[in-house]
């Protein structure tokens, strides 16, 4: 007789166990999210490795920050040399605004000295209630970064 082996966890599976710490998920059931996510892939990154560069298109790829640390560039106008304009240490998500304005990455995001362990998904093309609301909350997020970000100016 053959002794059950256990599943071991997909991204997906992590993902759907985060979903309380996402305020982008709030309101969502599991059912919701499966729904309107697709390509969920969890990758160590090594230490000062680029996640994605400003001005980039080519993905819309959504990201959490499991572990690690990143450091957010932007490129100065006058000496197009890229300056660190935060670091973000806790998890969160980041990388959003491609896949919701469909507009050019603002910033380049690459890893800290320690490196970066990320979730990294997608959002399928359907229109569903899910998704609306997923995009409710990722306005309400994102009006509080701003609120933060001018508060900080």
């Amino acid at each position: 007789m053959d002794s059950p082996q256990k599943k071991t966890p997909t991204a997906m599976d992590k993902l759907l166990l985060l979903k309380s710490r996402i305020p982008f998920f709030s309101g969502l059931s599991n059912q919701n999210i499966v729904e309107f996510i697709e390509n969920v892939r969890i990758v160590q990154f090594k230490p000062n490795e680029i996640i994605f560069e400003e001005g980039g298109i080519l993905n819309k790829d959504i990201y959490y920050l499991l572990s690690g640390s990143l450091d957010i560039l932007k490129k100065d106008e006058h000496t197009n040399r890229e300056k660190k304009i935060t670091t973000i240490e806790r998890q969160t998500l980041f990388g959003e605004m491609r896949a919701v304005t469909n507009k050019p990455r603002s910033t380049t995001v690459k890893t800290s000295n320690d490196g970066a362990l990320v979730i990294i998904f997608n959002l399928k093309v359907t229109q569903d209630s899910g998704k609306a609301l997923f995009y409710k909350n990722i306005i309400d997020e994102l009006s509080k970064k701003i609120v933060a970000m001018n508060e900080m100016s």
